[in-house]
């Protein structure tokens, strides 16, 4: 499912670039005055005392599977032990898909046995007793879970923090007097429907009002958003904007952290983005196939992160000067890093950290004092590098011989760098509002040529307007294919049929959820008596149409304007032949059996996720196949003598033949 979403996100990014705004952050004035003021008095100093310094780990889709893939477990046992230990974080987050919920082909469920081995491994490696653990369920955690503590709902006696809170939490940290808000944002769908049905998240109003109490019930310095959805995959009542302008409106907001996406298929490996909410949001590649996790660390409120993967040692963040491309104007104080004293480097290894030196552009190395066993400075002249763009480089050993190096640019005049043009223009849309533009175009690309070809038709059949004159010999061959389409009713109107039906008829009746059948339309699945809002359906109706139905329009005018030809010789008395007779039939109709082929595949895998019963009543799925065979069939070998005798009256000038 996840390479498929990279698919997703491809194919919509037409779309995107049309109708979506450039995507670059744009800097509210209103937020960077609020946070002038806030930031005018902070007298802080960057100097070479370790206070003010807080760090936390996350991890995120683990993907625990009793069928797959059970190096997963022990490399998951590997970082409860051994992270835990060295990096002693005093907040470790598990963004959600802390399990698979899948079974060997395409069916997906609760299993006992994946629960009990994430609980098990986390209290066996002691984690509990030595951090806070804070875990959220993801969508694959939600399979098949009819209700919050069914018996399904295994994410309730088998995690550290569903024991203790029904959906969303907050959990509390101070450090040297400055308080630390974790959100923990569940947004995922009640009822948890099966995949693939299940993979947008949201968020209800009394879930906001909830969020909102507990934020003014326990006032902090910097709040911490974690959640499994990344906000363009997660709505509130009106979209994904809610949920952004929801977290921008406390300004003690900070970042948003999850997961989801794992790489994108490849293309995301660095999902970053400065929302211009006034946060920034951050995904975090998978623990199922990257190992990739995450240590975040604030320094007098300076946030800096690094994602690693496990067992990469050394590993060392620069703090202080920070990189230049996380800078957040909204909530930092560029003054910090100009006015400090000195670099500041936090760095981990499994042994003793005996090397810790910076090179600054090309400067000479300069080796940094060892504060605590984490922690080391240097001296250092920010007025040297007050204007544009630098680079710091870092360099770390162990007493085990091994190296880690870093580099990073940093900016103390306010400058910016721009994020990853792919990753921005992920992570600040709309993907609910995205999709439905998406079909709706595509429904538009699909109709709005029915309905001109069919109104051009009838207007010449009339005898309102004159049979077109071309000169352009492909424009008159595309247009008289598609009159002859257009006045071939027996074709026409089941295709249009089918057009308008997959836009407001239901696609199929299955079961979503063990022992409930769903009605399922392209604006979402009606369960249970709940309606759940179908993100994913949008996307796969624009599928639909673009891949099988417009394909489908496109081969049967080719069959029929070539069936028109024909018949043409035929009612001419030509006795010679099509200038394609040579090419066998089989060939000749490829596009089609290819077409077909796909159609006849999803079908099958439709049988197989849903069952047999399903099976027989999936309007899109089955019966729009066997229409696409009907169709061609017709196409082929019934269109009627008098059908063509209209379409040479519509395409062909000199035409005289009779229509009694």
């Amino acid at each position: 499912m996840k390479k498929v979403i990279a698919v997703l996100i491809l194919s919509f990014s037409v779309v995107i670039l049309i109708f979506a705004k450039q995507y670059h952050t744009t800097i509210d004035p209103h937020l960077l005055e609020k946070s002038q003021l806030r930031q005018s008095d902070n007298n802080d100093v960057l100097d070479d005392e370790d206070t003010q310094l807080f760090w936390f780990t996350q991890i995120s889709d683990l993907h625990i599977s009793k069928f797959k893939d059970q190096s997963r477990i022990r490399d998951f046992k590997r970082f409860c032990s051994e992270v835990t230990d060295v990096i002693k974080p005093r907040v470790m987050i598990a963004s959600g898909d802390l399990t698979d919920g899948k079974d060997k082909i395409f069916g997906s469920q609760q299993y006992e046995e994946e629960w009990k081995a994430y609980y098990s491994t986390i209290f066996n490696s002691g984690v509990p007793r030595k951090t806070n653990w804070l875990d959220l369920r993801g969508n694959h955690d939600n399979f098949n879970v009819q209700f919050l503590f069914s018996q399904t709902d295994l994410f309730h006696n088998f995690s550290v923090q569903g024991r203790k809170h029904k959906r969303s939490y907050l959990h509390q940290e101070e450090v040297d007097g400055i308080k630390y808000n974790f959100v923990g944002l569940d947004g995922s769908i009640e009822p948890g429907t099966k995949r693939p049905y299940n993979f947008f998240g949201k968020v209800s109003n009394e879930e906001f009002d909830k969020i909102e109490m507990m934020m003014n019930e326990s006032p902090a310095n910097y709040t911490i958003w974690f959640a499994h959805y990344p906000t363009p995959s997660i709505t509130g009542p009106m979209g994904s904007n809610d949920i952004r302008k929801f977290i921008g409106k406390f300004d003690t907001s900070t970042i948003y952290i999850a997961g989801h996406f794992h790489t994108m298929g490849g293309f995301g490996h660095r999902l970053y983005t400065l929302q211009p909410e006034g946060f920034l949001e951050l995904e975090l590649a998978d623990f199922m196939k990257q190992r990739m996790y995450r240590v975040g660390v604030f320094d007098h409120g300076l946030f800096s992160f690094i994602d690693v993967k496990l067992g990469t040692w050394p590993i060392a963040i620069i703090t202080n000067p920070k990189d230049v491309l996380f800078n957040n104007p909204f909530k930092e104080d560029i003054k910090l890093q100009r006015e400090s004293s000195h670099v500041r480097i936090v760095a981990f290894s499994k042994v003793d950290i005996v090397k810790c030196k910076i090179k600054i552009n090309d400067g000479e190395w300069m080796e940094c004092y060892k504060r605590n066993d984490n922690f080391f400075t240097v001296p250092w002249r920010p007025s040297n590098y007050l204007h544009g763009k630098h680079k710091i480089e870092v360099l770390v050993g162990d007493s085990d011989g091994r190296i880690f190096q870093r580099e990073q640019f940093f900016a103390l005049d306010g400058s910016r760098t721009e994020f990853n043009y792919f990753a921005n223009m992920v992570l600040t849309s709309d993907m609910t509002t995205l999709f439905q533009t998406g079909f709706f175009i595509a429904f538009l690309i699909c109709l709005l040529p029915l309905v001109i070809f069919k109104t051009w038709q009838l207007l010449i059949k009339y005898q309102k307007v004159k049979r077109p004159k071309i000169s352009s010999i492909y424009w008159r061959s595309f247009i008289h294919k598609y009159l002859v389409f257009a006045s071939i009713d027996e074709i026409f109107y089941p295709i249009l049929f089918w057009l308008i039906y997959t836009a407001i008829g239901p696609w199929s009746f299955h079961e979503v959820l063990d022992g409930h059948i769903g009605i399922y339309f392209v604006w979402g699945t009606f369960i249970k008596g709940v309606f759940v809002p179908g993100t994913l359906n949008w996307w796969y109706g624009f599928h639909q149409l673009m891949f099988f139905q417009l394909p489908l329009m496109i081969i049967i005018a080719g069959v029929l304007i070539r069936m028109f030809e024909r018949f043409l010789l035929n009612y001419q008395g030509s006795t010679a032949g099509m200038s394609d007779d040579f090419i066998h039939p089989f060939y000749r109709n490829l596009p089609f059996f290819a077409l077909l082929t796909v159609e006849i595949l999803l079908a099958v895998f439709y049988f197989i996720q849903n069952g047999f019963l399903a099976f027989l009543i999936a309007p899109i799925r089955v019966w729009g196949l066997l229409l696409t065979i009907y169709l061609f069939y017709r196409a082929n070998w019934r269109i009627p003598d008098e059908s063509f005798k209209q379409s040479v009256l519509i395409c062909t000038p000199e035409a005289k033949l009779s229509t009694s």
